[in-house]
C-alpha cells in the first residue's frame, strides 16, 4: 500500500470493523482489495474513471451466502442423499462429529462443518487470498455436489488457459488443489489480471452445468432437482 494512502486504509478499517470480523482484514485478498479500492480514490481524485470494485468476500460470507441457497431439513425421497439440513447430509454430518437428528442439526454446527469440510479441507480458504469469488464459487458448488468436482474444473480451466504451456506448466487433474494448483492460479492471475477472475468464473460455471444435465440424464429422478441446482449456475 502507498504510505501516503496508510491513514484512509486506516480510516476504513476502524470504520467497518465494528460490523464485521477481523477475519476481514486478516484474507490476503481482502487487504488487496481494500488498497485498490484506495488506489481508485486516487484515480476517480485524477479525473479517471476505474473498473467496479468486486464486492469484499470473506469465508463468513461464503458459508452464508450457500446457507441461504440450502435452507433447512430436507428429505426428499428422490434424494440419495437421504436426510439433509442446511445443505449437510447424514453422512457428512455423521463423518464430522454430529450424532443427532438431522431436524434438530444447530446452524452453527452447520456453520463449523461448512468451514471445516467445504472451506479448509479442500483448500479453497488458500484459493480466497488470489480470487475471492473464484474461491466463492469452489465452495458454493462443494457443498453441492462435494468438492471435488470444482477442484476437478479449476485443475481443467488452468490447463485450457495456459497457452499450451507458455504462461504456467499443466497441472495434474487430481481433484486436489496442492501447491502446483496454488502456483498455476498465481501464475494465471499474474498474466490475466482482474479479468482473468471474470473469464475463470464463466468456465467453472459451464462446467458445473454441463455436470447437471449429466447427473439428470444418467439418472431420471435427479430431474426433481435440475431447475433448483441451475439457479446456482451463474453466466
Amino acid at each position: 500500500m502507498s504510505e501516503p494512502y496508510k491513514p484512509i486504509f486506516d480510516a476504513v478499517r476502524a470504520m467497518v470493523k465494528p460490523h464485521t470480523s477481523e477475519n476481514l482484514f486478516n484474507n490476503p485478498g481482502n487487504v488487496s482489495l481494500l488498497n485498490r479500492a484506495i488506489s481508485e480514490v486516487a484515480a476517480c481524485a485524477a479525473g479517471v474513471t476505474p473498473p467496479a470494485l468486486p464486492a469484499l468476500l470473506t469465508l463468513e460470507d461464503m458459508i452464508e451466502a450457500t446457507i441461504g441457497h440450502e435452507g433447512h431439513y430436507v428429505d426428499h425421497p428422490d434424494d440419495r442423499g437421504g436426510e439433509t439440513c442446511w445443505g449437510i447430509t447424514k453422512w457428512v454430518a455423521r463423518k464430522n462429529g454430529y450424532l443427532g437428528p438431522m431436524r434438530s442439526l444447530p446452524r452453527e454446527e452447520a456453520v463449523r462443518i461448512y468451514r471445516d469440510e467445504y472451506a479448509i479441507k479442500p483448500g479453497f480458504d488458500v484459493v480466497a487470498e488470489v480470487f475471492p469469488r473464484v474461491a466463492a464459487e469452489l465452495f458454493d458448488t462443494g457443498v453441492n455436489m462435494g468438492p471435488r468436482w470444482p477442484a476437478l474444473w479449476l485443475q481443467m480451466s488452468l490447463n485450457a488457459f495456459n497457452r499450451q504451456a507458455a504462461d504456467y506448466p499443466d497441472i495434474k487433474e487430481d481433484m486436489e488443489i496442492g501447491p502446483a494448483t496454488m502456483a498455476a492460479l498465481r501464475a494465471y492471475k499474474a498474466k490475466r489480471g482482474a479479468s482473468g477472475e471474470e473469464v475463470l468464473l464463466k468456465a467453472l460455471n459451464s462446467l458445473q452445468g454441463g455436470r447437471y444435465i449429466e447427473l439428470t440424464r444418467g439418472r431420471p429422478r435427479n430431474e426433481s432437482f435440475a431447475f433448483g441446482w441451475f439457479k446456482r449456475v451463474a453466466l
